[in-house]
């Protein structure tokens, strides 16, 4: 998402965001609970789980956090800190107002979310069918 942000863009999502450091091992998010709060990583590598099973890889430019704020629903995976981490925080509140006031970088967001998805559908496409339910509810 930052990578593809112009300066100005960059400059304002500073002025609303808490930069926070985090250490190896440390837990940012974890699966189950409410969430609270988007993490956008500066510096350092962490990883997502769900119940256990590595899911990503998470690095410079990386956000996380937002599926929770969004919906209002609990986290869906765990992220833990991998080495020393650089993080922007955005607590809800903040979150809301970057996606209102700064339409550019929501997009950015929104296109990150559906490259997610289709590499979700892609892992999905490669599993058995008989592992798959036979239909899924939107």
């Amino acid at each position: 998402m930052l990578s593809g942000c112009s300066k100005e863009e960059l400059r304002r999502i500073a002025s609303i965001t808490t930069e926070m450091e985090a250490h190896a091992g440390q837990v940012l998010a974890e699966q189950g609970t409410p969430g609270r709060e988007f993490f956008i990583i500066i510096s350092g590598k962490a990883r997502a789980e769900r119940s256990g099973v590595a899911l990503a890889t998470l690095t410079p430019t990386t956000f996380f956090g937002e599926l929770a704020l969004l919906d209002g629903r609990v986290r869906t995976a765990t992220v833990v800190a991998e080495s020393d981490l650089r993080l922007l925080v955005l607590s809800l509140g903040e979150f809301r107002h970057l996606c209102r006031n700064y339409p550019s970088v929501t997009q950015k967001m929104l296109a990150e979310l559906a490259s997610r998805l289709r590499k979700a559908d892609e892992m999905l496409g490669v599993a058995k069918i008989s592992d798959a339910p036979a239909h899924v509810t939107l």
